[in-house]
C-alpha cells in the first residue's frame, strides 16, 4: 500500500493573540517562571559521527504552583546535529523514542532564582532563572555533564500552508501539503493529503515548537511529530516544519516549507 498524506494549518484569532503576547512577554518576577510553552536545549558537544554540535530539544507546556514545577500534557523531543538513518530527516533533526513521540514527564522546583528539574529518562537540570526569563545551567545524565539553555516559546507556528516531500528510508512517498487550525489551550486540528489522497482529519496539540497530531490515513491510525523552526537555527531553513511519522515499522520523514 502506498502511504499518502497532506496537511493544512492555520492559527485562529485567539492563537494569534497568544503569539503576540508571547512575542512581547516580560520577564516574570523573581522566583516565578513564565507559564506556557517552553523549549529546553540540552547541548551534548560534538557528535562523533557527524562532527557537528549536537544535542536534544525538549519541548513542553510548563506550569508552576508555588515552588513546584510540572508539565501540562505531553512532552516531546528531537535530537539535532545527527542526521543518520533510520531516524533522521533531511533537515538534520532526528526522531527520539521507541515508536512514541512522548518523552517522559518533567517535574521540579524553584527556590529564588535556582531551578531544579528532573526529566523522565533520568536527566537532572540544575540552572539559574535569568533576568530575561530564560534559564541556563548544567544537566547530569548518569554522571555525564552537559550545558543547557531554556526559553519560553514566544512565536507560535504561523498561519499558512506548508508543502514538501516525504520519504521512508529509500522509499519515496510523495508531495505533502499541510494546513493547521489552532484552538484553545494549544489544541490543534488539521487535514492531511498526500499525492491527492484525502483529505484526512487529524487532531492533537502544540508542545513548545513541536506539533503532535494523530488520526486515520487511508484507514490506518497514524501519529505525526512536527518541529517548527522559525529561525532556521536547527534545520537551516527558517519557518520550516520537520515531520516524522511511522507506518508498518518504517519511519518516514520530510521537511515542509511555507507555500508562497
Amino acid at each position: 500500500m502506498q502511504f499518502c498524506c497532506c496537511w493544512y494549518s492555520c492559527l485562529d484569532a485567539e492563537a494569534r493573540a497568544l503569539q503576540a503576547l508571547g512575542a512581547n512577554h516580560h520577564p516574570p518576577p523573581n522566583g516565578s517562571l513564565a507559564s506556557g510553552l517552553w523549549q529546553f536545549n540540552q547541548n551534548q558537544g560534538t557528535c562523533e559521527l557527524s562532527h557537528e554540535t549536537c544535542g536534544t530539544l525538549l519541548d513542553f507546556n510548563l506550569s508552576q504552583n508555588s515552588t513546584q514545577i510540572s508539565t501540562v500534557g505531553s512532552t516531546s523531543c528531537v535530537n539535532y546535529g545527527v542526521n543518520q538513518p533510520p531516524y533522521s530527516s533531511p533537515s538534520d533533526l532526528e526522531f527520539v523514542g521507541n515508536g512514541e513521540f512522548s518523552c517522559g514527564s518533567v517535574s521540579g522546583s524553584l527556590s529564588g532564582n535556582s531551578v531544579t528539574l528532573s526529566w523522565g529518562p533520568g536527566v537532572t537540570f540544575q540552572g539559574t532563572l535569568n533576568q530575561d526569563g530564560s534559564i541556563s545551567g548544567t544537566t547530569n545524565n548518569a554522571g555525564v555533564i552537559n550545558t543547557f539553555t531554556a526559553n519560553p516559546v514566544s512565536n507560535l507556528v504561523p498561519n499558512g500552508t506548508y508543502s514538501g516531500f516525504f520519504s521512508g528510508g529509500s522509499l519515496p512517498v510523495g508531495n505533502i501539503v499541510l494546513t493547521i487550525n489552532s484552538g484553545t489551550n494549544y489544541q490543534l486540528s488539521a487535514s492531511i493529503t498526500v499525492n491527492g489522497s484525502g483529505p484526512y482529519t487529524l487532531t492533537g496539540q502544540l508542545v513548545g515548537n513541536i506539533l503532535l497530531l494523530s488520526g486515520t490515513v487511508e484507514g490506518n491510525p497514524v501519529s505525526f511529530q512536527m518541529y517548527y523552526d522559525g529561525t532556521g537555527s536547527f534545520t537551516g531553513v527558517a519557518n520550516s516544519l520537520t515531520v516524522f511519522t511511522s507506518f508498518e515499522e518504517v519511519l518516514y520523514s520530510g521537511q515542509l516549507t511555507p507555500q508562497q
